[in-house]
């Protein structure tokens, strides 16, 4: 949360700014190389059926954005869940072997 309150729709939920959508954003907390394991998708696979679960979700409109880190998280995801999201921007992503065959690669 040191950082992430800095950024346009987490800053301005956080001032009482109502969107239309539902906003998620998982950040690592641990060092650079205990949290960057980009293959394990379980867990944002879990936090993504929660929020099916709880509130109303159009699964036809599920998106997701990551940069960095965060970015090879969306490649892994979408290798290992393709039905699950319609739209993705994995930005600068960091990928390692974990991402061959996704997109081309």
């Amino acid at each position: 949360q040191y950082r992430i309150n800095k950024t346009p729709y987490p800053a301005n939920i956080a001032l009482g700014e109502d969107y239309p959508f539902i906003v998620v954003v998982p950040q690592c907390n641990a060092a650079f190389f205990t949290c960057a394991n980009y293959a394990q998708t379980a867990w944002t696979h879990e936090v993504l059926t929660t929020i099916e679960t709880t509130y109303r979700v159009d699964p036809k409109r599920i998106y997701m954005v990551g940069m960095s880190n965060g970015g090879g998280g969306v490649w892994n995801y979408l290798v290992a869940h393709p039905e699950k999201i319609a739209a993705a921007v994995p930005v600068a992503a960091t990928t390692f072997s974990y991402t061959t065959g996704a997109a081309g690669t």
